[in-house]
């Protein structure tokens, strides 16, 4: 099985295939009949050699080709709590990441997963996930960089910027504000804002939906490139100020903040809050 590990690395280095493939190729070589654990004399080099391979392929599924392979790297508590952090970088394999306010001016994360790797230097607390779900509270003006593979993704109650990238799943943004950026290969994606929000919001396939509250101030330029997949249905005071085949350009308020939203496949709805 290591031959046949070396080679998924080999072809991920060379770009011919994605990180996610590569994750799931080693963890279905996983679930086959495990090697017998090396000497324990020679343990030591075997995985020193597979954290110089490690250093060479992207971060993102680092952690998860190091369980596959049996490297035993230092694990966190799954509950810690860090002070002074202006920055919280996420990367998630599998599982639900979840982002909230803190009752203090602290960094939580809990961890349904022993393996979940946490890291603090800095002020920037980063957190490595191969499975499980995630929980984390952090102070309301916290920076929030998050990158998740497979998985549902919220954030709720927050006003720092935040930058959000996702393979698959969907994202949840409940009662937000400030600069959000948000890119997702497929999955929908539904911002309910609570304050001023701007910012970029993109989906290659799925729905977005979006529903603004009543201090709304912000031009929404919706784009879908799927004709009349664009839907507006607001009742609070607004002006569309441009209007064609898959693209919606509508006032709210003074206009003085943008957010883009854009979906190659699937359909967009822009419409009043709704009580949760």
């Amino acid at each position: 099985m290591a031959d046949e590990q070396e080679r998924i690395l080999k072809l991920l280095e060379d770009g011919r295939i994605t990180a996610d493939q590569a994750a799931r190729l080693i963890e279905a070589l996983g679930r086959q009949a495990p090697e017998p654990p090396p000497p324990p004399m020679r343990r030591h080099l075997i995985h020193r050699r597979h954290l110089r391979e490690l250093d060479r392929i992207p971060d993102i599924v680092a952690d998860a080709v190091s369980s596959a392979m049996g490297a035993r790297m230092r694990q966190g508590a799954r509950r810690q709590e860090f002070a002074g952090v202006e920055r919280v970088k996420v990367k998630s394999v599998s599982g639900e990441v979840e982002v909230k306010p803190a009752d203090g001016d602290k960094v939580v994360v809990e961890s349904s997963e022993p393996m979940t790797r946490v890291r603090a230097e800095g002020g920037e607390v980063a957190v490595r996930a191969v499975s499980g779900d995630l929980k984390l509270r952090v102070p309301e003006n916290c920076r929030i960089e998050l990158a998740s593979v497979s998985g549902d993704v919220e954030v709720a109650d927050l006003s720092g910027p935040m930058v959000l990238r996702t393979v698959s799943g969907d994202v949840r943004l409940v009662g937000v504000g400030g600069r959000i950026e948000v890119n997702a290969a497929s999955g929908d994606v539904a911002v309910r804002p609570a304050g001023p929000v701007e910012g970029t919001v993109r989906t290659g396939s799925g729905d977005i939906e979006v529903r603004p509250g009543p201090e709304a101030d912000v031009v929404i330029e919706a784009r879908s490139g799927e004709p009349g997949s664009i839907a507006l249905a607001l009742e609070l005071p607004h002006e569309v100020l441009e209007e064609s085949e898959g693209y919606l350009k509508v006032k709210l308020g003074a206009g003085s903040r943008v957010l883009e939203v854009s979906t190659r496949s699937g359909s967009i709805e822009i419409g009043d809050s709704e009580e949760e």
